[in-house]
C-alpha cells in the first residue's frame, strides 16, 4: 500500500499484475506525482493511510482521498469524477465487492 517507488518500480509493478495505491504523500511527493501522471488509471487506487500521513499538520482522515482524487485529476487534466469512478471501479474489482 501507499506506494512509493520510482518510475521503474511502477513499471516492475505494472508487468507483474499489481495496482498501486496513490496516498495523499501526493499532495507533498514530486515522485508520487510523477507515479500518478505516469500510472495507468485502470490500475490506480487511492488511500490516505488514516490516521497516519499527516495533510496539512492535521490528522488525516478517510475522505481526504478526494483531495488526493484531486491533485491526480489537476496532474492529468482530467475530472475528478473521472479520478474517483476509475479508482471506485478498481477497488471493487480487487476486493471483489
Amino acid at each position: 500500500h501507499c506506494f512509493s517507488g520510482n518510475l521503474d518500480e511502477l513499471s516492475r509493478a505494472l508487468a507483474l499484475g499489481f495496482y498501486i495505491s496513490v496516498s495523499t504523500v501526493i499532495m507533498r511527493s514530486k515522485g508520487t506525482r510523477k507515479i500518478a501522471r505516469d500510472c495507468p488509471l485502470d490500475r490506480m487506487l487511492l488511500e490516505t493511510d488514516a490516521p497516519y500521513l499527516w495533510l496539512n499538520g492535521e490528522r488525516n482522515v478517510p475522505w481526504n482521498t478526494e483531495a488526493a482524487a484531486e491533485k491526480i485529476a489537476q496532474i492529468r487534466k482530467i475530472t475528478t469524477a473521472q479520478v474517483l469512478e476509475a479508482t471506485l471501479k478498481n477497488a471493487k474489482r480487487v476486493f471483489g465487492i
